[in-house]
């Protein structure tokens, strides 16, 4: 029997702002990483990296399709719970970390 999925994106839009404004970061993005696989998001300066991080991460929910996380449907989920699965299950290590912006090493 074939597993679900740990992350997947079903036709995952995000836009921001409105009207002659908007931009579409991502447009209909469809990913499926499974449990222990390794992936590498890359491409150009505003191509949509870390908008998907950011959603991938539960900082962020997609505009339009579904991003299943461990198979609940994380975009749907209120601020809380996606605190919640972040604090269990993601971690982060920013480029730029400023952990203490006015400090100097």
């Amino acid at each position: 029997m074939a597993q679900s999925p740990l992350i997947s994106f079903d036709k995952v839009w995000k836009t921001y702002g409105r009207g002659e404004a908007k931009v579409h970061a991502l447009a209909g993005v469809d990913l499926s990483i499974a449990r222990g696989e390794f992936v590498a998001i890359m491409g150009p300066s505003g191509s949509g990296k870390s908008t998907a991080m950011n959603i991938i991460g539960c900082l962020d929910t997609p505009s339009s399709g579904r991003y299943g996380f461990l198979d609940v449907d994380a975009g749907g989920l209120d601020r809380g719970s996606r605190a919640t699965l972040r604090n269990l299950y993601v971690g982060f290590v920013f480029q730029g970390y400023n952990l203490l912006p006015r400090t100097t090493a």
